[in-house]
């Protein structure tokens, strides 16, 4: 039975308690009800139009750290919805914490300043030919340290807002990446960046 449905898992909980009298199998399924149905709310995604559109939710049911920004011109660059698990890895309490900000809030200096102009690069381009491919970059937590991330992007284009473009990411939480340290220099060779790991 699939954890994505936490009401069938309770039901069926239930059913393996009340009925088939197996308490030990039942419990275990009541817990990952639970879990299940904690996961789901933690992970639903706030802000405009989050409830109108039914692709906006089928990007994260795993609780895979998520965030849309817009892609229209007038609103480059804003962050129009994120769930808890992306405000999580960058050390964020609330969703509206980002909501409405531009993504630079979340990108160390040197990406950020570049970032409006890959944008704009990015919305001249045909949907299907920007590349989803993961890569990794750099996030900044907001201590103020950087940390590497993997990052996929996808482009929706969607009649209720407009152009947007959706991205996954994943941090490791084990691994060489995750114990080493990394700086990041400006073009004239001065320190602008690192990780806590220098430290």
């Amino acid at each position: 039975m699939s954890s994505n449905a936490p009401k069938a898992l309770k039901l069926y909980a239930s059913y393996l308690i009340e009925v088939l009298n197996d308490k030990e199998t039942g419990n275990e399924q009541m817990i990952k009800a639970k879990e299940a149905a904690n996961m789901r709310s933690n992970f639903e995604f706030s802000g405009a139009g989050a409830s109108q559109d039914s692709d906006v939710n089928s990007y994260a049911q795993d609780g895979t750290p998520c965030i849309y920004i817009s892609g229209e011109q007038e609103r480059l660059g804003i962050i129009t919805q994120c769930n808890m698990s992306l405000c999580k890895i960058f050390g964020i309490t609330k969703k509206d914490d980002l909501v409405g900000k531009n993504i630079k809030v979340v990108q160390p200096k040197q990406i950020a300043d570049n970032h409006d102009e890959l944008l704009t690069v990015s919305i001249q381009k045909a949907a299907d030919t920007i590349s989803s491919r993961e890569r990794q970059i750099f996030g900044k937590h907001v201590s103020g340290y950087i940390f590497p991330i993997w990052l996929q992007i996808k482009n929706l284009p969607s009649l209720l807002q407009g152009r947007q473009f959706v991205a996954t990411f994943k941090v490791e939480k084990t691994g060489v990446n995750k114990t080493a340290a990394y700086m990041l220099f400006n073009t004239n060779k001065e320190l602008t960046e690192i990780s806590p790991s220098c430290l």
